[in-house]
């Protein structure tokens, strides 16, 4: 089994995957090829149920200070103290950013967790389910305001 990769080397082996994939128009399809590998990477994590999720959800948000509709492929590690007690959830994704338009606010705002192990069947169905969703076929084509790949704890 290959070794697992630092938690603290999670948002940079993410920006090196979305810096291979974007190509000038910063596609979604790539962002979400990019996040798709992240993915499938083992990670040093708890040994613990849903220690490792991923989130997909979209919406209508003012994350940024300034309504936007909001794109977010999120992988969420929970992290330990040393007695193995619940410190905090490191949150760590790609974010894509669009200007509200009447057909992107009717999609309303939904999310979906998947709690998997990374690479497994069911991780790829979850993926299968995004990649023919209607809201990526809604954006497809909408120019992206912003990418950003953030890492964020709660």
């Amino acid at each position: 089994m290959p070794e697992r990769l630092r938690l603290e080397d999670a948002r940079e082996t993410l920006q090196g995957l979305v810096g291979g994939e974007q190509d000038t128009t910063g596609g979604v399809a790539d962002a979400l090829r990019a996040f798709e590998r992240f993915a499938s990477m083992q990670f040093q994590v708890p040994d613990l149920p849903d220690a490792d999720g991923l989130l997909f959800q979209y919406g209508v948000f003012s994350f940024t200070g300034r309504a936007m509709f909001t794109l977010s492929l999120i992988r969420q590690f929970e992290q330990c103290d040393e007695q193995g007690d619940h410190e905090s959830y490191r949150q760590v994704g790609v974010e894509l950013l669009f200007e509200p338009d009447d057909a992107l606010i009717s999609l309303g705002h939904k999310e979906s967790w998947c709690f998997d192990e990374p690479g497994s069947a069911s991780t790829a169905e979850w993926f299968a389910d995004l990649r023919s969703s209607s809201v990526l076929r809604a954006i497809d084509g909408v120019g992206i305001s912003s990418l950003a790949v953030i890492d964020d704890f709660t």
